[in-house]
């Protein structure tokens, strides 16, 4: 049987909300996904889960490049140096900079073949990890868990 929140945490005084409960199970439970994906991609292929982030986001926009502060937006970690990371990834020969014609103070950014070849051979060790993860989980538990995971993000509001 899974251990909760509290047991996790080795509370010894009762967490003082719901909420406040909620979002310390999804704070334990999203670092807890990303560290096993994240041991994997650097034990297997010496890459960090925001490199890998990056490859998928250039992946998507072929056939075109696109600018570092649009990949920046589409990560699903904050990265705050998306520019670091892309120069190490052009320097292993992931993605490749290019200047935009329409303004050469911007540098587009693009996945090269071997950026693709990288995301070809996790592909299928990424669908193994998702369904390990979620193993636990009906379909039917999944839908409503990714439709309350929505309900979550659209009600956030900020905070002062």
């Amino acid at each position: 049987m899974a251990k909760t929140i509290e047991q996790e945490l080795k509370q010894t005084r009762p967490i003082r909300s719901p909420q406040e409960q909620a979002v310390l199970g999804l704070m334990r439970t999203s670092r807890a996904v990303e560290e096993s994906w994240r041991s994997y991609l650097k034990r297997n292929e010496s890459i960090s889960v925001s490199q890998y982030n990056i490859l998928r986001i250039l992946r998507g926009a072929r056939p075109h490049a696109i600018k570092s502060s649009d990949i920046a937006d589409r990560m699903i970690y904050r990265d705050p140096d998306v520019t670091r990371l892309v120069d190490r990834m052009s320097k292993q020969g992931l993605v490749s900079r290019e200047e935009d014609p329409q303004d050469r103070r911007v540098v587009l950014v693009r996945i090269t073949d071997a950026g693709l070849a990288l995301l070809d051979r996790l592909d299928e060790p990424v669908h193994r990890h998702v369904h390990a993860v979620m193993a636990g989980l009906s379909p039917d538990r999944l839908r409503e868990l990714c439709r309350l995971l929505d309900e979550v993000r659209g009600g956030i509001r900020p905070f002062p």
